[in-house]
């Protein structure tokens, strides 16, 4: 069963990509050969000087077209996703830069290493953006231009013929974290989850603890997280669920690479050094470069667990649905997740379904608070033909998805009635303004509609919609609740001018959905989009390069899709497009923790040091904005 979940999910996960990727490149033409690009530099120990062979140097295109001399590139931008996102990192952002890659790029060059002198040279690169990153064992991986560690990199505008010298990395070396873990009569606990966590931003711009790097505890209950960057982290312990690369990882190689003598204990909690259970009294350790931070314990203490029970029932036949799947996911949790992990659900020690009566019991779930999601697969819709697209087409359509809040204290919960099968359909149009690009098309863009609560779920990734040729679409199987709605491949050149439902506008505070038939949902695209691009220069007019230069509405701030989040390139350069008319101010950072800014007490720190600028339909401003320094320690 849950096999069957997770290839839909990654079913789904691929519409996805697909969807926010459908940017065509524009309209073909006769090809005049151009010529290549050279990329030469070096890569140092940043606490020595000393040179740094064999490191890997990986270049990632992020926009295949070429670049006039001189122009500024669109695609050299990184802007926050349209209405119902809450908000981007720009490329190379935390995250991203350690995956080698920024998001949507395409890693067609293969990487070269530097020589004995810590040399490097990459050859025939066509013209284009390009980001860079440089990374060695036993050293923190780096993207070219960033100021500090997890903030964003350069991007590079390279052009025809061009010859870039004295590309400079200085890699800084990794430290170590180990330390030991026993139960409450001193003894080892193998199999437990080592997480080291860095206090950060998410992208609602709330305070969260991101996990960095993990570790097993072995049969010693001794454990030990190496190449950790430099930097301040808090660190836990739990006996955690599968995630989702152990499950993928398990059904490709099953019954492979698991000690079947190694049990892991339930019911322990998460703990945070040192030895609490309550995050907001955990104590920071500090990984300096190149050290090791030894004697981090924990005595891991037993917690009370509970069964949560109930009964599922297709309210479209009055029967139990033939098989279903029910996880918990932390609803509260300081810990960031990954959005595969929470639809799968990361808490309780699995559930029992019965489809003769539709009964279910979830077991070994500690106290708190979750979200309860139950997929379950109906009677196939029929497919036209026998083909494999139409049999997955109908797979999909028999899934049915619920989720809800729930709270486990004290005792087990009993008697819940899971209703699965209802959602109605919301029917609705997509206008144009304006003479779109040649990117754009209803057929490369899709609509879908995501929670307000945040949560990831299988239900808001089947609510999908393609529009047709005459811009209508219908969005299947919504069940009640609140929403924001997102448009993915829509061109960066283009705004959501407006958007309704039942008549009311809906931008800025997102839907409710009720389980009555609802009106049509309207929404309206523009072309007529504003644009700003300058130079970020420091206090001397100097231009700066890698800056993360964020335009933010002057009102509406709870708008995160106006938002628009770029860096500056190696010649200070930044562009803007696809703004909607109205107030903003622009920011130029030299150092800011990324989502930061969607906090309105950090923002408040730097009202002052905004650059105002009013945009119109179809305007093009030219603004150089000051650098804002970073805080002296």
């Amino acid at each position: 069963m849950k096999r069957f979940f997770v290839t839909a999910l990654l079913f789904l996960a691929g519409l996805q990509i697909f969807a926010a990727n459908a940017v065509s490149q524009g309209l073909g033409g006769p090809q005049v050969p151009v010529a290549k690009a050279t990329i030469e530099g070096t890569v140092a120990r940043s606490t020595t000087g000393d040179a740094v062979s064999r490191a890997q140097i990986t270049i990632v295109r992020n926009a295949p077209a070429p670049v006039a001399p001189g122009q500024p590139n669109p695609a050299a931008t990184q802007t926050a996703p349209n209405a119902g996102q809450r908000g981007a990192a720009p490329q190379g952002a935390a995250g991203q830069a350690n995956a080698g890659a920024a998001a949507g790029a395409t890693p067609s060059i293969a990487p070269v290493f530097t020589d004995d002198q810590g040399k490097f040279q990459i050859t025939d690169l066509e013209p284009g953006t390009y980001r860079l990153f440089s990374a060695r064992n036993g050293y923190a991986r780096m993207e070219y231009g960033q100021k500090l560690l997890k903030r964003p990199g350069t991007v590079l505008n390279i052009t025809a013929g061009q010859v870039m010298k004295d590309v400079a990395f200085k890699l800084t070396p990794a430290g170590t974290v180990t330390g030991r873990i026993v139960d409450d009569l001193g003894e080892p606990l193998p199999g437990l989850t080592v997480q080291i966590l860095r206090s950060t931003y998410d992208q609602n711009g709330k305070r969260t603890l991101q996990p960095t790097s993990t570790a097993k505890t072995n049969d010693l209950g001794e454990y030990r997280v190496y190449y950790v960057p430099p930097g301040r982290y808090f660190v836990s312990a739990l006996a955690a669920a599968p995630s989702f690369d152990a499950i993928l990882a398990a059904a490709a190689n099953p019954g492979g690479g698991a000690n079947t003598n190694e049990v892991v204990a339930p019911g322990y909690i998460q703990t945070y050094f040192p030895n609490t259970t309550d995050y907001t009294r955990a104590v920071p350790i500090e990984v300096l470069p190149g050290s090791e931070i030894t004697a981090i314990h924990f005595t891991m203490v037993r917690q009370q667990r509970y069964h949560v029970k109930g009964r599922v029932i297709d309210i479209t036949t009055g029967k139990p649905p033939q098989t279903a799947q029910l996880s918990l996911s932390a609803r509260n949790s300081a810990v960031a997740q990954n959005p595969l992990d929470s639809i799968l659900g990361a808490a309780g020690g699995g559930n029992n379904y019965n489809s003769a009566d539709g009964t279910f019991d979830v077991r070994d779930v500690a106290p708190g608070s979750y979200w309860l999601q139950t997929l379950a697969a109906g009677a196939p819709q029929p497919g036209a033909g026998q083909t494999a697209a139409n049999a997955v087409a109908a797979a999909l359509g028999s899934i049915m998805t619920a989720i809800q809040p729930l709270e486990v204290s004290g005792a087990d919960v009993e008697n819940l009635t899971i209703a699965l099968g209802g959602g109605i359909t919301i029917p609705g149009r997509i206008q144009v303004e304006g003479t779109p690009p040649p990117a754009f098309g209803f057929d490369r863009i899709a609509l879908t509609l995501n929670p307000t609560s945040g949560v990831v779920s299988l239900g808001s990734l089947l609510q999908l919609a393609r529009p047709g040729s005459d811009g209508t679409f219908s969005l299947e199987k919504v069940n009640a609740g609140e929403y924001r709605f997102a448009i993915q491949g829509m061109p960066p050149a283009m705004f959501i001018k407006s958007a309704r439902f039942e008549q009311a506008d809906i931008l800025a505070s997102g839907f409710t959905v009720s389980d009555r038939s609802p009106g049509t949902l309207q929404v309206v695209v523009s072309a007529n989009s504003g644009q700003i691009d300058g130079i970020v220069t420091d206090k001397d007019a100097k231009p700066v390069r890698g800056i993360p230069t964020v335009l933010i509405p002057d009102s509406n701030r709870d708008r995160r899709d106006i938002y628009k989040i770029v860096q500056s390139d190696q010649n200070g350069h930044y562009i803007i497009n696809g703004i909607s008319p109205g107030e903003y101010k622009l920011f130029a950072w030299e150092d800011i923790e990324p989502f930061s800014y969607f906090d309105l007490d950090v923002l408040k720190q730097f009202e002052e040091k905004g650059r105002s600028i009013h945009i119109v339909e179809s305007s093009k401003e030219t603004v150089d904005v000051r650098l804002i320094p970073a805080a002296t320690p």
